[in-house]
């Protein structure tokens, strides 16, 4: 897998300019990218094995997971076009609503770096990315679980300006407190109530 994707990624670094390696990996991306092809069957396989429960989304952890995602977009970062850290399965909704947006933290500022239709192609300027990355990072040290009325996902309290700001990018970008992801946690919770009180186990039940 690693080889075929790194043979997959040299088409799009051959190609001369910034502009023109963005064009070289959506190119080469929809034509790889496809069921049988020896090397993403064996990515899609593996993202499956990764994923939290029965092949969840790896955003939002509730629907089913049967897309690969560019956690940077591949319009943007042409170089990650084929890179093996920047999948993730993702659900159609969380997809969608990502899409090809991405921000940046750039100084004190939240930088919304996403490419406007017609806009010159230029390579980015440097920045921290806003998005929490589920494949580098832990997203419960960003955000916490209210549990005693609302459900929501919130900022963790002892979070820097920084990654407060970082959370609330996350859970705005990917809609992570949508109507059905509320109705799917508050059942999940009272589902381990209730198996907690019917087998007679004390303690606070683990919210999953």
């Amino acid at each position: 897998m690693a080889q075929g994707l790194s043979a997959y990624q040299d088409g799009v670094n051959e190609a001369v300019g910034y502009a023109e390696q963005v064009a070289a990996g959506k190119r080469l991306f929809d034509r790889y990218n496809r069921r049988g092809n020896p090397v993403f069957d064996v990515v899609r396989r593996t993202l499956e094995h990764m994923c939290f429960g029965v092949q969840r989304c790896g955003y939002c952890e509730d629907s089913v997971g049967d897309e690969i995602e560019h956690i940077r977009p591949k319009v943007l970062f042409p170089e990650y076009t084929f890179s093996w850290e920047n999948y993730l399965l993702s659900c159609g909704k969380c997809n969608r609503a990502k899409g090809n947006n991405f921000s940046i933290i750039s100084g004190e500022k939240l930088v919304n770096v996403a490419r406007c239709h017609g806009k010159p192609i230029r390579r980015l300027e440097p920045g921290i990315p806003a998005l929490i990355d589920p494949r580098s990072e832990d997203p419960l040290e960003f955000l916490e679980l209210e549990i005693n009325d609302t459900f929501f996902f919130l900022p963790r309290e002892d979070l820097d300006d920084t990654n407060e700001a970082r959370a609330l990018y996350t859970i705005k970008l990917l809609d992570l407190n949508r109507d059905v992801l509320l109705h799917a946690r508050r059942n999940a919770y009272v589902g381990n109530v209730s198996s907690y009180v019917s087998t007679g186990k004390r303690g606070t039940p683990r919210v999953v």
